[in-house]
């Protein structure tokens, strides 16, 4: 083979080495730029608050007025020990509310969400078997007289938005009927269907589309 061939066979091989050989170069002059920038923070620091030195910035105090805890009555320990004995799912909504009322922490604007009930396609007809939130819900606001709430049902946009409208209505004021069942009173539930409105997620996946598919309780009073 004439020499001249075998040279520029290797030249491919001698540029691969060249390349790593500079990539190493680089990444550790990298390194060693975030070292010196390191050592000139700290010095910067230590220029700023000498040893010994106290800080005597000014620091405002931190508001934790919002988390004032509620002392619980005696009537609300009572129901919470009722509540103990009933069957709940760790995490569904019977669960989620249990919780917030024996914390005592009490924001009314934070939202429970239904996890396990499940209707039997895009309408108002429950799946028998997953209407248990409905009936834990039920058992909580009999032992709760004073508790309002306010339930929205949502809809991903795979749908017409009037049908879905009228759709998320049907669910909402189903689960008022079930609850006016276990004797709470309609005048405590405010029902409203918001079609496809506020979507929490992207409806260009599944994912997304499956998490715009809702129904949230808010406590208005306790």
């Amino acid at each position: 083979m004439p020499k001249h061939n075998f040279e520029m066979n290797r030249l491919p091989s001698i540029f691969a080495v060249m390349n790593k050989i500079s990539a190493t170069l680089l990444r550790k002059a990298l390194h060693i730029q975030v070292a010196l920038f390191l050592v000139a923070v700290i010095v910067f620091q230590c220029k700023q608050n000498p040893a010994g030195e106290k800080n005597t910035t000014n620091v405002a105090p931190i508001d934790s007025s919002f988390m004032y805890t509620t002392p619980l009555s005696e009537e609300t320990k009572a129901a919470l020990a009722k509540l103990e004995d009933s069957t709940r799912i760790s995490g569904d909504l019977g669960d989620q509310i249990i919780t917030f009322i024996r914390n005592g922490v009490y924001d009314f604007g934070e939202q429970f969400k239904f996890i396990s009930l499940k209707w039997e396609g895009r309408n108002a007809k429950v799946v028998p078997t997953r209407r248990m939130e409905i009936d834990d819900l039920g058992k909580i606001m009999m032992l709760f007289p004073n508790m309002t709430i306010r339930i929205e049902s949502y809809l991903n946009d795979s749908g017409d938005p009037k049908k879905d409208e009228a759709i998320t209505q049907a669910r909402v004021d189903f689960i008022k009927k079930e609850l006016e069942s276990f004797g709470v009173s309609g005048s405590r539930i405010d029902a409203r269907g918001m079609g496809q409105k506020y979507p929490v997620a992207d409806n260009k996946t599944d994912i997304g589309q499956m998490l715009n598919e809702r129904i949230e309780i808010s406590i208005t009073r306790l």
